[in-house]
């Protein structure tokens, strides 16, 4: 059963407030609900494309991937991983397309790292992606905001260093 917290995220007295919002949403991570990792699968037009442009740009390490017989063939499925999570690349299906195909984006991939100007520096002279920042938030930390080659947004975040105000 799920407790009241859980069902009811923005307390009265939170309002807009992002840091008491992830403060709460932080306190329901010792709730018993069961879960134990989740798994972003994003919709890919070319998975091996995909998964070299995510290790490339990005940084990300190669995570496993489906084996075909012939190494010609474009593998179905690929993934990326982060050292606490895993990005699953899959090839477009009819029920499944990339944001570029189907035109909306209903979720972003959001990853904290050390320093999102690593990836700012890495991502200068890409034509291929859509780039904003690194820019200071309002909640203490910079985000870099990125438009993948299937038109998945990214957000990379890092914490502001002790004394600066992003």
């Amino acid at each position: 059963m799920e407790s009241e917290e859980a069902t009811n995220l923005v307390g009265d007295d939170d309002g807009a407030d992002p840091l008491a919002l992830l403060s709460r949403a932080a306190r329901l991570t010792d709730q018993p609900y069961g879960a134990e990792q989740a798994v972003a699968l994003l919709a890919s037009s070319d998975v091996a494309a995909a998964q070299r442009w995510l290790i490339e740009k990005f940084g990300l390490e190669p995570g496993p991937r489906a084996s075909t017989a012939r190494p010609d063939i474009n593998p179905r499925v690929a993934s990326v991983v982060t050292s606490r999570g895993l990005i699953q690349l899959h090839q477009a299906t009819t029920g499944l397309q990339p944001p570029a195909r189907s035109g909306t984006a209903s979720a972003m991939v959001v990853v904290t790292v050390d320093d999102v100007s690593t990836i700012a520096d890495r991502l200068r002279d890409c034509n291929e992606a859509q780039v904003r920042g690194p820019y200071p938030t309002s909640y203490g930390v910079w985000e870099l905001t990125v438009i993948d080659l299937d038109g998945h947004p990214w957000c990379f975040h890092s914490p502001a260093s002790e004394g600066e105000t992003p």
